[in-house]
């Protein structure tokens, strides 16, 4: 999946603006027919209180998101992602399972020792087809 999505010619993006993010974060939610959890000025506010603690990505396709990631370091050794999102042109080339597995090897890099994909629900029960 990480050749196929290099070879598409994917890069990361490690610091997008939150309009980039959350256009493909709203195709996604959108194709699941769900709200995310923040609102834009939620999350907005989260990535400037919180800078150390609340980062974004994307994996860009021709200069356009495609994939993108919400991380939240939750402890000193564990990171975890709240968001993992993808629209149509992302899916494509394996645009979130590129951007995944460069999370993981960075917060390695980073020593973290877990990370937390979390849960994912709907009105807060959780999602079976996840488990």
């Amino acid at each position: 999946m990480v050749r196929k999505a290099k070879k598409a010619g994917l890069l990361i993006d490690k610091d997008p603006s939150l309009d980039e993010l959350w256009r493909v974060l709203e195709a996604t939610y959108d194709r699941h027919e769900a709200k995310p959890t923040h609102s834009y000025d939620e999350l907005n506010d989260l990535l400037h209180r919180c800078h150390d603690d609340v980062r974004i990505m994307v994996a860009k396709r021709d200069g356009h998101a495609v994939a993108g990631i919400v991380e939240f370091r939750i402890t000193r050794y564990v990171n975890g992602s709240f968001y993992l999102c993808q629209n149509s042109h992302g899916a494509e080339v394996q645009a979130l399972s590129f951007l995944i597995n460069h999370a993981l090897n960075r917060s390695q890099q980073d020593g973290y020792h877990i990370y937390d994909f979390g849960t994912s629900t709907v009105n807060m029960r959780a999602r079976p087809n996840i488990f």
